[in-house]
This record gives structure tokens, C-alpha cells and sequence, in this order.
């Protein structure tokens, strides 16, 4: 009874909540991989344990900001100035993270008066710092792209994030239109609910309405390659660390830019890869067939990335050789019909 309990998502929730220091959080996220082999030999499904999972980092990064924020007000910062909320982008946002991700995160804030700027801009610079470092001392790994809430670019008031998003439409080169795919993402998980909803409805309606963007994605997507070959077998490293492997992340993420893209085209302000598959299926915009067959890539994809962005494809039996070749198919074909749909404007 006892390991069963340890074993729920309830007991987790309770453990974290009562966590004071960074010791404490750090053990509990290190219990995160024992704990998913256990909920595996259980029996649940790999999209329940990927569900459990994304609660689990939900918890943990909630915790640590509770915890920075009475820091702060012990420190002589007070209570924060105005409105806000973390914001996680990537897979975080998407609430697809695996057991040991970096940070993808943001802030998100109201902002004050014209007098009051720099002291709001002051306070939330000193928040994201001290959030990212509390982080990374109970297991998140500083992002090597500085996605983080520590960089201006992302640690904005609302209007300022307004004002970015707009610049990057009116300049739209390719990192410009990286960093909007990024922020189409977004998912709050701490802080003020409206704000995230406010700016995310504002958000989707710019970019429904970018078609240069939108064949930007399209045209870049359709560069990637797969891991098959005309022949249809797996496209392995050679040498190194993970010879015999192909790398499955970069795959998931074909499949999620594609969906991603068909969403804000059509206004769909899910963030969730199968969210938005759902509502392109039921909005007609893709037949029952496209919609199903990129599911099922997705979750397969997703049961085997779970545990690694690596596949050692002499470990696989023969049906899971053929399901993955078979998701993989879909998700070249999508490239191709996505392509074919986001033209690049006259």
C-alpha cells in the first residue's frame, strides 16, 4: 500500500508543495525516471506517464517560483508589482517533455506606469534570474539557446511582447520567424490566468494572418530530411556515441512544426500537438484519415522518445521497426502536402 502510494501523482503533488529548499525539490525531480519505469511496469500507458510527467515538471517549476517569490519579499523586494506569469515554451508549453528537460521558459507581465517601468522591469529581470538559477540547481539545464526568462527578449509586459511579435512580422527573416514559432508555444504555468489567454488570443490572430511566415515554415520543413532512406530503412549514426541510432527528436519536432503551422494558419489556439491535430480534424480542415495516421506518428514517436531522443534500431522488434517506418512515412508525406498548401505569396 505504502509503495502504491508513493507510486501517485497525488503523493508526488504533496511532496513537492511541502518541499522548503532546494535539496528537497532536487531528490524529488531525481525520482522522476525510477518513477516512470514504475508506472510502466504497472502497466499505464506511455501517454499517461507522459501526462504525469508534465504535471510533475508543472509542480516542481511552480514550487520554485512560490519559494523565489517569498525570497524576494523576505529580501525587501515585496509582492510583485503587477500582473505576471511563466510561461513555458517548446515542449513545455506543448506539455510533451520528456524525463530530463532544459529550460524553455518566459515571463509575461502587465507592466505599470510610464513611472513605474523601470522599477517593474527591475523587479521581474531579478524574478527570472533568480527562478532560472533555483532551476537549474534541482535539475533543469540552462538552455543552450538562452530561452530563458533571463533573456530580455523574453521577459516582457504585454505591450512589449505585442510590439516584438509585430517587429518580427514586419522583418521576417528566418530567425525572426523562428522565434514566433517559438512563442506560439506558449503555456502558462504559474501567475495570472488572463494574461496568458489575452495574449495568446491576440498572438494567434497575427500569425493567422502571415502568409509569408506561414510559407517560410512550410518551405524550411520540407528541407528536413527523415531518418529512412528510398528504400525505407532506418538512417543510423555511424560512428560515435550513438552509432546504430537515429535521433528521434528531430523527427517529433517535423511532425509538430507541420501542426503547429496548419493550427495558426487556421486560428487554432490549442498548443498541444494531439490538441490541435483534434481540432484541425473537427474544424474539416483535415480529412479523418491525415488526422488519424498523424496521431498514431505522434504517439509512437512520443512512447519511444520518452525514454530518449535515441532509437537503437538492433533493440526494436520487427513490428516496431515497421511501426516506426510507417509514422516516419506520415510524417514525410505531411511535410509534403504542407508545403503544397503554404505557397510562397505572389
Amino acid at each position: 500500500m505504502e509503495a502504491d502510494r508513493k507510486l501517485s501523482l497525488t503523493w508526488i503533488k504533496n511532496e513537492v508543495g511541502s518541499a522548503n529548499d532546494v535539496r528537497t525539490l532536487r531528490a524529488i525531480h531525481d525520482q522522476m525516471p525510477d518513477m516512470a519505469l514504475a508506472w510502466q511496469k504497472q502497466g499505464m500507458h506511455s501517454t499517461e506517464i507522459h501526462s504525469s510527467i508534465n504535471c510533475w515538471h508543472d509542480t516542481l517549476i511552480g514550487r520554485v517560483i512560490e519559494l523565489v517569490l517569498a525570497d524576494m519579499e523576505q529580501a525587501g523586494w515585496g509582492t510583485p508589482p503587477s500582473p505576471f506569469c511563466w510561461l513555458l515554451l517548446g515542449s513545455g508549453g506543448r506539455r510533451e517533455q520528456t524525463l530530463q528537460p532544459d529550460q524553455d521558459n518566459a515571463l509575461l507581465y502587465l507592466g505599470g506606469s510610464a513611472a513605474e517601468q523601470d522599477e517593474v522591469k527591475l523587479y521581474f529581470k531579478s524574478l527570472a534570474e533568480r527562478v532560472v538559477t533555483r532551476l537549474a540547481e534541482i535539475g533543469y539545464p540552462y538552455c543552450p539557446g538562452f530561452v530563458m526568462a533571463t533573456n530580455p527578449r523574453w521577459n516582457l509586459s504585454l505591450q512589449n511582447w505585442q510590439e516584438q511579435i509585430q517587429s518580427y512580422t514586419d522583418v521576417p527573416n528566418w530567425d525572426h520567424t523562428r522565434f514566433l514559432m517559438m512563442a506560439a508555444d506558449i503555456r502558462a504555468v504559474f501567475g495570472d490566468p488572463d494574461l496568458p489567454r489575452q495574449f495568446r488570443g491576440w498572438l494567434i490572430e497575427h500569425l493567422r494572418c502571415q502568409p509569408f511566415v506561414h510559407w517560410q515554415v512550410a518551405s524550411h520543413g520540407l528541407q528536413q530530411s527523415v531518418p529512412l532512406d528510398f528504400r525505407g530503412r532506418f538512417l543510423v549514426d555511424k560512428w560515435g556515441e550513438h552509432a546504430g541510432e537515429f535521433h528521434l527528436k528531430d523527427t517529433y519536432l517535423q511532425l509538430v512544426n507541420c501542426v503547429r503551422l496548419w493550427s495558426i494558419a487556421n486560428g487554432i489556439e490549442a498548443v498541444a500537438t494531439l490538441s490541435r491535430i483534434q481540432e484541425l480534424h473537427q474544424r474539416c480542415i483535415w480529412e479523418p484519415v491525415t488526422a488519424d495516421g498523424i496521431a498514431n506518428a505522434f504517439l509512437v514517436l512520443m512512447g519511444h522518445r520518452l525514454w530518449s531522443n535515441y532509437v537503437p534500431t538492433n533493440r526494436l522488434s520487427d513490428a516496431d521497426k515497421t511501426e516506426l517506418a510507417n509514422a516516419i512515412k506520415r510524417i514525410r508525406a505531411l511535410q509534403k502536402l504542407t508545403a503544397k498548401k503554404f505557397r510562397k505569396p505572389e
